[in-house]
């Protein structure tokens, strides 16, 4: 059903790169799959400037903090039933700096951030409108580290129908 919304989305739009990056269920998928699928374990280190307390600890000036980019994407207090693909948490919200970090956050955040995902939107779109596909998925994927990323198993095929 997702997919059926989806393609109905962005089948008008698919040769006007501008305003078919801009369409919400799209935005949300893209946005979905890096919650569930982060590029990088970590965001960039962070040193405190000041004593800092959060979540029943403190953290005295100098201590350096490093945000883990997949632990903050399955917290339950922020993303119900967190393991499930539900674009529309995206549409229905907007989640703060803190709470949906896939590109690092704050002033550390990737330059590329706004590309990257504009790049994902358009790939996404225009191989959906031009193929379908067939997985050898039948459990979840759990992605392989590669370094401080995460990419697809070896063992996931996806094929052209």
């Amino acid at each position: 059903m997702m997919l059926t919304r989806l393609r109905s989305e962005i089948a008008p739009l698919q040769h006007d790169p501008i305003p078919l990056s801009e369409q919400p269920l799209l935005t949300a998928v893209c946005k979905e799959s890096l919650r569930l699928q982060p590029i990088a374990l970590i965001a960039q280190p962070r040193r405190v400037k000041e004593t800092v307390t959060w979540a029943d600890r403190t953290y005295p000036k100098g201590t350096v903090l490093i945000p883990c980019i997949q632990t903050a994407h399955q917290r339950e207090a922020t993303y119900a039933n967190p393991k499930q693909f539900n674009p529309d948490r995206f549409l229905e919200r907007k989640f703060s700096p803190s709470e949906f970090l896939p590109f690092g956050g704050g002033s550390r955040s990737c330059v590329g951030m706004a590309l990257s995902l504009f790049e994902m939107k358009l790939v996404l779109a225009t191989v959906l409108h031009q193929f379908q596909f067939e997985s050898n998925l039948v459990n979840e994927v759990k992605a392989d580290r590669r370094g401080i990323t995460f990419v697809p198993p070896e063992s996931f095929r996806l094929t052209i129908v």
